[in-house]
């Protein structure tokens, strides 16, 4: 599932951003290997992302869900690709997906976290996920499929 938003704002025009879905679902001590090398694959030195950021969100569908946290800061700060790569019924799982892939990733100077993961809003889902916001150049981002 991927698709493209425009996002348009009174001070900077219209914006495009891709979203894509790629989400794992399962026990997270079975997915914290497979979540690193996942986002590993996005930020490794010589890939087109030049920053990423680790959240979480929730709702009742993935896109709306992803669509609700392009916020400002991710706005001003050029992120133009969403991509969720982890779901879980669970809040706690999903917050603790989201500190692992903080922790693992804290000195990797592509990394725009500025709160150490943890601080995002939440609501009562029902469906949690964890998503990279990726700023992306070029604009030539192709979803990877598993």
């Amino acid at each position: 599932m991927c698709g493209t938003w425009l996002i348009k704002d009174a001070m900077n025009g219209a914006n495009e951003v891709d979203w894509c879905c790629l989400i794992e679902t399962g026990w997270l001590s079975d997915m914290k290997t497979e979540l690193k090398q996942r986002v590993a694959a996005y930020v490794r030195d010589g890939s087109d992302v030049k920053s990423f950021y680790v959240g979480i969100t929730s709702g009742n569908s993935v896109e709306l869900a992803l669509r609700r946290r392009y916020d400002t800061y991710k706005r001003d700060n050029g992120f133009n690709v969403m991509v969720c790569v982890y779901q879980s019924s669970s809040q706690n799982l999903v917050r603790d997906a989201e500190a692992i892939l903080v922790e693992h990733f804290k000195g990797n100077p592509k990394n725009a976290n500025l709160t150490g993961g943890g601080g995002g809003n939440i609501s009562n889902g029902p469906n949690h996920y964890l998503y990279l916001a990726l700023r992306y150049w070029p604009k030539n981002f192709t979803c990877r499929n598993r």
